[in-house]
């Protein structure tokens, strides 16, 4: 498989730094506490599930015995003080059904200036988790907007966790596949302008060059129809063929990407599970190791904000169910070739002036093949369309380059031809060329 950037998160390893809630080293304060001892600010990072704190809210007589109060808790805030200046890596709320419709999560080195790191928008009831990853704060801050109720709001926990969860050991897992090329895709929505070409299986359906879009607002008369939708909350979801493990998750983003989104995991398609909230990914592919041994039903891309107008798109979307086996050393590739045949004369040397040739119909291929190239060379490696010369990289894409065979040989295989003067990768379909490219890399040297 193409490299990919390696995200952690997963149970921790022997010897490994564990994570810390040290909230519950802290001290917290609050703004505003209803005027009853079960309701006290100390509730909330007490670690004991079953004490909150709640503010004070606008109330009368009917509640005596506790004093009434003309209190407003809109702009009421909780705050911890840590123990000692600490990176924070997540902050979780266990929300009451007081609750804000709306707040912010803000940071402090001396309790006085605040930074805002989040704004949340109408969150649930229950516990929520925020990536945040800070490199050293001494304060963290829920700072209230607007209250969803009228009993202002009230935590049953206020955790902040230091570092995030090492990453799995592989060694404790066999080999898996991608889980989610047998399963079955859908999404909240899909582009309006062509449905066909945006449809959530383009995801899944291991072609580089499809993708799976979201609808979203515009009037432009070159993107008919139009269209009011917004796609903040969108998700994309796949449903596996078989309940399964989940290694790892890998995205392929478009530009049109989000800003913030939830991987989420589910047995039943109804009740699901945040396993890993990502902020900032960018485009391109991604691998998020999960290390997740209990078999899950269902595996989502929950969208929480866009990062630009287009709402999301992904050009590939797996599931793995263990890691990706390696390349078998000596030459050998997997999956194994149907043919292999030795040639003579000198090897093949990669240089400085290399490009890689391909029709533009075979860009999406070329590109990626140029991305993984380029790091491990420090080579240009311009994608080029024309006659290929000595040293170039040739993806050749047409019917007649197809290998002979059954409908996958046709589909999927392709002809991979090295000789000293270059390389020519031929295919009848864009997904037989890429699979050529993931040939190509592991017949090189890893640098």
């Amino acid at each position: 498989m193409a490299p990919a950037a390696l995200v952690a998160g997963g149970p921790a390893l022997a010897d490994e730094v564990v994570p810390r809630d040290i909230a519950l080293e802290g001290t917290a304060t609050a703004a505003s506490v209803y005027p009853n001892p079960q309701f006290a600010v100390e509730h909330a990072n007490d670690g004991d599930s079953t004490t909150r704190w709640g503010s004070d809210y606008v109330h009368g007589n009917e509640e005596a015995p506790n004093p009434p109060s003309d209190h407003d808790p809109s702009n009421d805030w909780i705050q911890i003080a840590l123990a000692e200046p600490s990176p924070v890596h997540k902050v979780a709320f266990n929300w009451q059904t007081a609750r804000p419709s709306a707040f912010t999560i803000q940071v402090s080195d001396d309790g006085a200036e605040w930074t805002t790191v989040r704004t949340v928008n109408n969150p649930a009831v229950g516990r929520t988790e925020y990536v945040l990853d800070i490199e050293e704060t001494s304060f963290v801050r829920m700072q209230g907007i607007t209250p969803a109720n009228r009993w202002g709001y009230s935590l049953w926990a206020f955790e902040v966790w230091d570092v995030a969860e090492p990453l799995p050991d592989p060694a404790d897992w066999e080999y898996g596949t991608d889980v989610a090329q047998e399963g079955t895709a859908t999404a909240k929505s899909v582009y309006t302008g062509n449905t066909a070409k945006f449809a959530p299986g383009n995801a899944i359906d291991g072609e580089s060059g499809t993708r799976w879009g979201s609808d979203y607002a515009r009037t432009n008369p070159a993107e008919p129809p139009p269209s009011t939708y917004n796609p903040t909350n969108d998700w994309f979801q796949v449903e596996l063929a078989e309940p399964s493990p989940v290694w790892s998750v890998v995205t392929d983003w478009e530009t049109a990407r989000p800003a913030t989104f939830a991987i989420q995991t589910s047995t039943d398609g109804t009740t699901w599970t945040t396993v890993r909230e990502v902020n900032g990914p960018a485009a391109g592919r991604t691998e998020y190791v999960l290390g997740l041994e209990e078999p899950v039903s269902f595996v989502r891309m929950q969208g929480l904000a866009t990062a630009t107008t287009y709402g999301y798109s992904l050009w590939s979307f797996q599931v793995w169910s263990g890691p990706q086996a390696p390349a078998a050393p000596g030459g050998q590739v997997l999956p194994a070739p149907v043919s292999q045949t030795d040639g003579a004369g000198e090897a093949f040397v990669l240089g400085e002036d290399a490009r890689i040739v391909a029709p533009e119909g075979a860009r999406a291929e070329a590109e990626l093949l140029a991305e993984d190239l380029r790091p491990a060379t420090g080579f240009d490696l311009p994608v080029v369309t024309g006659t290929p010369e000595a040293g170039d990289i040739a993806l050749v894409l047409g019917a007649e380059e197809a290998p002979e065979g059954p409908d996958l040989a046709t589909t999927e295989g392709y002809t991979l031809e090295v000789a000293e003067q270059g390389v020519r990768i031929g295919a009848g379909t864009t997904h037989g060329l890429f699979n050529g490219t993931q040939t190509l890399l592991q017949l090189l040297p890893a640098e």
